[in-house]
């Protein structure tokens, strides 16, 4: 699967796992994919984010959203999360689409916005990345490089494609919580319109006891009524997961 990828891209993947064993995660989740493209390539991100946004400041997202825990070695097994595995069947598509031969991190960041539910994608689409804007902008890139233009043009260089559209809501809104099993994501109870756990906090869900170990968001794509006219992407939080780890009843 991995015979196309540039080292830089299997860089990413490498610092994706490391970046999972440090928050004794129990698969690769998309936030680590993103923290690992963050450590190896953040020039592909640099030029897009809005001014405020750095590697920096994604993490502290991440990490707010995710419990401190104790650090898995790693040499231990980590397998990809579902949503990771299709992030990269889609930086494959993304490659194949722009005609390039092998898989970049360019190719990784586009994966993870067509994911667009994930939590990596929120967080992007909050810092105001669209899927069709960053997509046309490195088709466009890579057009001026094959006819030579050079310097005159980059990411973020101008062009006309506008980034800075703001994300629909706030981080939760006010959608409904879904509680999985962080080990294999088997839900465990669903609770609408309730607060948000906070990470670290003892929850009693249909007499199981357990403790909230991460807080993310998934996005629907809106359908407006026929008489409003909406341009571009539309997702807003509907609905929230939350994975526990089940304690000692």
């Amino acid at each position: 699967m991995f015979d196309r990828y540039t080292e830089k891209a299997r860089r990413v993947l490498f610092f994706a796992r490391y970046e999972a064993s440090q928050f004794g995660a129990h698969q690769i989740e998309t936030e680590h994919l993103l923290l690992g493209l963050l450590r190896e390539d953040p020039s592909v991100l640099w030029h897009l984010m809005p001014r405020g946004w750095t590697a920096k400041s994604i993490r502290r997202e991440i990490e707010s959203s995710t419990l401190a825990r104790e650090k898995i070695p790693t040499s231990v097994d980590m397998p990809l999360s579902t949503e990771s595995k299709n992030v990269l069947t889609y930086a494959t598509e993304e490659a194949d689409s722009l005609g390039d031969k092998n898989v970049d991190t360019k190719h990784l960041l586009l994966g993870i916005l067509r994911e667009e539910k994930c939590f990596a994608a929120g967080l992007l689409r909050e810092g105001g990345l669209r899927l069709w804007s960053v997509r046309e902008i490195l088709a466009n890139l890579q057009h001026a490089i094959d006819e030579g233009v050079g310097s005159g043009v980059g990411i973020g260089s101008g062009g006309g494609f506008d980034l800075s559209g703001t994300a629909g809501g706030t981080l939760f809104g006010d959608g409904t919580i879904e509680f999985v099993n962080e080990v294999d994501g088997k839900l465990i109870g669903i609770s609408p319109r309730t607060p948000v756990p906070y990470i670290g906090t003892e929850v009693v869900l249909g007499g199981v006891r357990a403790r909230v170990t991460r807080v993310a968001y998934r996005y629907e794509r809106m359908t407006p009524p026929k008489d409003i006219t909406v341009e571009g992407d539309r997702l807003v939080p509907q609905k929230i997961v939350v994975s526990l780890q089940l304690l000692p009843q």
